[in-house]
């Protein structure tokens, strides 16, 4: 599934990177994105599935730029924890739904601060305004979440079909 995301970003990024706005490549990728990572987190059940995606993802994108790959890390450890501590599991919908907003609401924030960081420019006058970088946040948030409940939809009919197994 990392794979597919790889893909998935690769057709979707060329789209929007002319326009300098914070956040806006994961605000086109994060929807399709997230139907995949709920399909990932319904196979394995387990916490550090995000972890394992995100490593994944990153191997490849480090070859554009080791500060996406740290931001797509951090993104990941960071829904992990959250659903260790609530959730225990992606067993539920509802982990995979949180999961989902959390891993890629974070990338966001991590990479605008990384941006920062790392490289300045108009990373650092986006972290003099919070309130742009919030506002995208929420909205990458929301939308991966959006995906995630398209994913979950999918995990429901391929297991009625007896495609997909339900670990016990």
């Amino acid at each position: 599934m990392a794979s597919v995301m790889v893909i998935i970003g690769y057709l979707t990024v060329p789209l929007v990177i002319h326009i300098p706005i914070p956040g806006i490549r994961s605000l086109v990728s994060a929807p399709f994105m997230a139907v995949f990572f709920a399909l990932a987190l319904a196979r394995v059940e387990k916490v550090g599935t995000a972890t394992l995606i995100a490593v994944l993802m990153a191997i490849v994108y480090s070859m554009i730029s080791i500060i996406l790959a740290m931001m797509i890390i951090i993104g990941g450890a960071a829904a992990d924890m959250v659903i260790g501590i609530v959730f225990r599991s992606y067993r539920t919908a509802a982990s995979r739904f949180v999961a989902g907003a959390i891993y890629f609401g974070s990338q966001v924030f991590i990479g605008i601060l990384l941006g920062t960081l790392f490289i300045g420019g108009h990373y650092a006058s986006a972290v003099i305004r919070p309130w742009p970088i919030a506002g995208i946040t929420l909205v990458v948030a929301v939308l991966a979440a959006l995906g995630v409940c398209a994913g979950n939809r999918l995990v429901v009919e391929l297991r009625q079909a007896g495609k997909f197994p339900q670990l016990k």
